[in-house]
């Protein structure tokens, strides 16, 4: 499915087609490597085939009630 049209009032630029927004903390760009049957369900994993991060000082994830730095440096 093409999203062919700019996010009316949001800063966003283009990455192989897939629309980006500017004030986003991160980014994945994933193709559909595996669908598992999961009963009811399906589980779809995914390839990554790109990823960017902005990292302000000090910024942490909150997880599980614990902070963590997801990656050294991105």
């Amino acid at each position: 499915m093409a999203f062919n049209h700019q996010i009316k009032g949001i800063a966003s630029r283009w990455w192989r087609g897939t629309p980006l927004l500017d004030d986003s903390s991160a980014w994945f760009d994933c193709a559909l490597h595996q669908v598992v049957d999961a009963g009811d369900h399906a589980l779809m994993i995914g390839r990554i085939e790109g990823f960017a991060c902005r990292r302000p000082p000090g910024w942490a994830t909150l997880y599980r009630g614990a902070y963590f730095t997801p990656l050294s440096q991105c």
